[in-house]
């Protein structure tokens, strides 16, 4: 028989936004539920940024070990243990399952692990082979479920792997093929790179069409560096599969004989799999929910935080819309004041990595700025001893001619995500060129050319 219990508060889906939004309500008074079909922690947690960063760290050392010689160093031999690494980042991430469950407990919340059937706006019904049916009647209804791979559907489309199992493979890829030109795609392609593995990435376009131009092209060196081949303004036809290869075949008749083919053409959200099918929610133009300035859904009660609703994909937005929403709605003094979108800093994680915040060059003209741009170009002291093996640092600094405000900071270098998170605060407190010009830089580092550039 199914149990019914009632809650000022159900959420459906444990990622970053949703589990924040659990812990803020219920530490509010509110009578939480928080359900998850998988694990706890969502894309970023198991399957995204950490075991991505994990990731990241193991290839760099690699790399860095490859070239130690050029410091001195003489490492006659060193191998790297796959099976090692993949079991000690699934324990990772086991245990950081374990601190956000401990954590929404912690908070008052109820946690369900099992898939979420929304009946209605406030009536959910909870399906799970660890414990009988459970209905749950809620008051109010935050939807938090996220996104999922795409696959791009070619005859044999069932040989492509998604960025869900990339991290989990049995073993090291001798030839990897990935078709993608996002954050996802190049990350992944710059770390396997790094062990060895043969690389080849292609695009339906270009890569990272929304970063600056000169940022992208310095790129196309570390893929260079890193013997990665490239491939832009082609698309995927077909895949085969044959004696354990797969062939990758192109619109333009080319083709691609790899072990593994990993789709990263982007993600969506899939109404019926998150478990909210039954709902008629209206959706924008680019297929994403509907929200207003208060999170609320088309449907009234029915709330929408992260990447379901279409903004920015990252962990730190949806940590702030699922804390707004929940003090929106239990905290009576809280007034809510509207994310600015437009100076969220985000890295991608290649190496060395990229990092920006605020508008290029060319977005600055379609907002009708006139803009001046500063730059410098230079060998970090990192990469001395071994210059032929190094990418150079870029940085570029988009300001308005007339106000002398900043509009945007970009970078190519090694540190860039940790420097412009500084350079993020500094966008938002409304820095002017000036200001960076009377500021007493670090000497020596790569941060200094941010207050030194004339």
């Amino acid at each position: 028989m199914s149990q019914s219990k009632s809650y000022d508060l159900v959420v459906l889906g444990a990622g970053s936004g949703g589990v924040r939004a659990a812990r803020i309500a219920a530490s509010l008074g509110a009578k939480v539920a928080l359900i998850e079909k998988r694990k706890i922690g969502g894309t970023c947690v198991n399957v995204g940024c950490v075991p991505k960063k994990l990731f990241s760290y193991a290839a760099n050392l690699h790399f860095d070990l490859i070239r130690s010689a050029a410091w001195g160093y003489h490492i006659p031999q060193f191998n790297f243990d796959w099976n090692y690494w993949t079991n000690f980042v699934a324990k990772d991430i086991n245990r950081l399952n374990g601190l956000y469950e401990a954590t929404i407990k912690k908070s008052g919340a109820d946690y369900f692990n099992g898939f979420g059937i929304v009946e209605d706006p406030h009536t959910i019904s909870i399906q799970s082979s660890s414990h009988p049916a459970i209905t749950l009647q809620a008051d109010r209804l935050l939807l938090a479920t996220g996104t999922r791979p795409n696959i791009v559907e070619v005859p044999g489309s069932e040989y492509w792997i998604t960025s869900d199992e990339i991290f989990s493979l049995p073993e090291l890829p001798k030839h990897l093929f990935i078709y993608g030109g996002g954050y996802i795609a190049v990350e992944i392609a710059t770390i396997f790179a790094q062990w060895g593995t043969k690389v080849t990435l292609a695009t339906r376009s270009t890569f990272l069409k929304d970063f600056d131009p000169d940022i992208v092209n310095r790129l196309y060196k570390e893929f260079d560096l890193l013997n990665i081949e490239y491939i832009v303004n082609d698309s995927v036809v077909r895949l085969e599969q044959k004696d354990n290869y797969i062939s990758v075949h192109f619109k333009s008749g080319r083709s691609v004989v790899c072990n593994v083919s990993l789709c990263a053409a982007g993600r969506s959200i899939d109404l019926e799999d998150a478990g909210i099918k039954n709902l008629l929610l209206k959706k924008n133009t680019q297929g994403w929910l509907e929200v207003d300035s208060q999170f609320q859904t088309s449907i009234s009660d029915v709330f929408a935080v992260g990447d379901i609703t279409g903004y920015l994909p990252l962990t730190p937005v949806a940590l702030r819309q699922g804390e707004n929403v929940a003090r929106h709605l239990f905290q009576k003094d809280f007034v809510l004041k509207p994310i600015n979108y437009e100076n969220i800093a985000t890295a991608v994680f290649t190496s060395p990595p990229i990092a920006t915040v605020g508008m290029t060059l060319e977005q600055a003209k379609k907002q009708g700025f006139t803009a001046h741009v500063f730059q410098a170009d230079f060998l970090a002291m990192k990469y001395a001893p071994h210059r032929e093996h190094a990418v150079k640092t870029l940085i570029k600094l988009i300001v308005c001619t007339e106000s002398d405000r900043v509009l945007g900071f970009h970078m190519i270098g090694i540190d860039a995500p940790e420097i412009i998170q500084g350079m993020a605060v500094a966008l938002q407190a409304g820095v002017t060129k000036a200001m960076l010009n009377e500021t007493v830089g670090i000497h020596p580092t790569s941060a200094e050319e941010w207050v030194t550039l004339r």
